[in-house]
């Protein structure tokens, strides 16, 4: 009640209206503001004090909080070492094709410095072992564009 008072109150003083009130009007509004101002500071609410049953199973709610923060805590733990490991594994795997890739750069660049010195037979490399590298097909004979010939139409007109 003393909040929708207050509101009146305040709908009542921003309105045009209080400019046209006279002396006593707005003498006995004051003393109608200070006596709900004085009403509301001076009545505060005791609160219903709480029974045991309920102190009881607020504590155990806090406890089964704190025990499910520590559970989700720890899966997040868990979680971020599977993730971490996992990493890991793909670095390691990366690092050993990497590896063999220089080891097969390697054996190229000596194979190449070999031939210079003597000519032996030529080691290539594939992706695949079991896939053959493409080669190109090479016709003995060169391809000659067939020649057109034109010859004359023969017309008999009778």
């Amino acid at each position: 009640m003393p909040k929708l008072n207050s509101l009146q109150e305040l709908q009542k003083l921003q309105s045009p209206k209080v400019e046209a009130l006279e002396e006593d009007e707005a003498d006995e509004y004051s003393e109608e503001v200070l006596q709900s101002s004085t009403e509301s500071i001076q009545a505060p609410k005791v609160k219903k004090p709480r029974t045991q049953k309920q102190i009881d199973a607020f504590t155990r709610a806090r406890e089964i909080k704190s025990q499910n923060a520590k559970n989700r805590l720890d899966e997040k733990k868990s979680q971020d070492d599977i993730r971490k490991k996992e990493v890991e594994q793909k670095l390691v795997q990366k690092a050993i094709s990497v590896k063999k890739k220089q080891i097969k750069q390697e054996q190229i660049l000596d194979a190449i410095s070999d031939d210079e010195d003597s000519e032996e037979e030529e080691i290539t490399y594939t992706k695949n072992p079991l896939k053959k590298a493409p080669t190109k097909k090479v016709s003995k004979e060169p391809f000659v564009k067939p020649l057109l010939v034109k010859e004359k139409a023969k017309f008999v007109f009778v």
